[in-house]
């Protein structure tokens, strides 16, 4: 265990209970603000490497910066925690879960495109299923999932992402079309399957 002071504990005090009352309103049938923010401590104070760069940080801005990274890491850490118990409540084992991925995404709109029931390459990637567990790998579940997660974009985004994605058109075909940079037109493709993952369950916490 990492030895950590009163007044270092008062620096990171703020940044572990709002990344625990984040975590506790996702999961709050399945664990409380009170266990997630307990289980971080315990898992700061397992090595100093995980918060003394934050109260070792001089200046305002350099402290900043530090909880930032801070905070994303325990919600990284949190975010598994929280999985796991949700597994246990729910009777599963959290390596049953499936992840949408950008590969898996892509590979799902040319197969729509294309009115075929199988993918057209193999990705070896996994989705996150929200429904059925046993859904994983049904190419028509995956189809249904990916079209209601392009429905929330609209229709100029859904455009660009069936063109380069489903019908395989070259990003400087694109480019061409709208009167933007190539560089432009991968910047928005990139942003905008993030937010597809995102609305697809979000990505993997489990390979950080």
């Amino acid at each position: 265990m990492a030895r950590m002071t009163e007044e270092d504990r008062k620096d990171l005090m703020p940044v572990v209970a709002g990344a625990a009352h984040q975590l506790a309103r996702r999961y709050s049938a399945f664990t409380t603000a009170r266990d997630i923010e307990q289980d971080m401590w315990v898992w700061l104070l397992e090595s100093g490497k995980r918060w003394r760069f934050v109260t070792e940080s001089d200046e305002p801005k350099d402290k900043k910066q530090a909880l930032g990274f801070l905070e994303k890491n325990l919600l990284r850490f949190g975010e598994r925690q929280c999985r796991e118990e949700k597994a246990r409540v729910s009777g599963y084992r959290h390596t049953d879960e499936y992840f949408y991925t950008a590969g898996l995404i892509t590979a799902v709109m040319e197969a729509t495109h294309n009115n075929v029931t199988t993918l057209g390459e193999p990705t070896g990637e996994k989705i996150r299923r929200t429904r059925t567990l046993s859904e994983g790998g049904d190419v028509d579940a995956m189809k249904a999932d990916v079209e209601l997660a392009l429905a929330t974009l609209d229709k100029d985004d859904r455009y660009l992402l069936h063109s380069l994605h489903a019908e395989k058109r070259t990003v400087k075909d694109m480019a061409e079309e709208l009167g933007v940079t190539r560089q432009a037109v991968e910047r928005r493709s990139s942003r905008l399957m993030d937010k597809l993952i995102v609305s697809l369950g979000g990505d993997n916490p489990w390979r950080h």
